[in-house]
């Protein structure tokens, strides 16, 4: 019996942690919803919802669509995670930024360095979930939370 519980054990945990093997994000991935806390942005319903804060902040109509249709080119991007650890943060076919990345899988979280602004180097931790080839990251910011669903795109043979 206790075989067979160690067994058992063995395959639970196996299966967790092959769900979350880093070189299973590598690839090509698409942004297909982000919440910002602010404003929801989904291109598999093609909605957008913006919160009560925002729609007082903009709220002429015409000023208010101006906002989303920014908000549509600014979230749904694509990223890229390259077997050699360069992170690219595309905007259609241009590169918008590009850093550094290394996944600790014991806290779940990618480690992305680059610099910033400034040009100081500096160091971010997101948290990530793959599933069903669907990648779910969390940014943390001062505000809100920065929460992204990404599809992936194609694998690196």
């Amino acid at each position: 019996m206790r075989i067979l519980s160690i067994i058992i054990a063995f395959i639970i945990f196996s299966a967790d942690t092959s769900a979350q093997k880093p070189s299973s994000i590598v690839g090509h991935w698409k942004v297909i919803s982000v919440f910002t806390g602010e404003v929801f942005v989904s291109s598999k319903t093609d909605s957008i919802f913006l919160s009560d804060a925002i729609k007082e902040l903009y709220p002429n109509p015409e000023y208010c669509k101006g906002y989303l249709d920014m908000a549509r080119k600014v979230f749904l991007t694509d990223v890229y995670f390259g077997p050699d650890g360069i992170y690219k943060h595309m905007m259609g076919d241009t590169v918008g930024y590009e850093q550094y990345y290394k996944i600790n899988t014991l806290k779940s979280v990618i480690e992305v360095t680059g610099k910033n602004s400034l040009g100081n180097d500096v160091m971010e931790e997101i948290e990530y979930l793959i599933t069903d080839e669907v990648l779910h990251l969390k940014i943390k910011t001062t505000d809100f939370p920065i929460e992204l669903t990404l599809e992936k795109r194609a694998s690196l043979n």
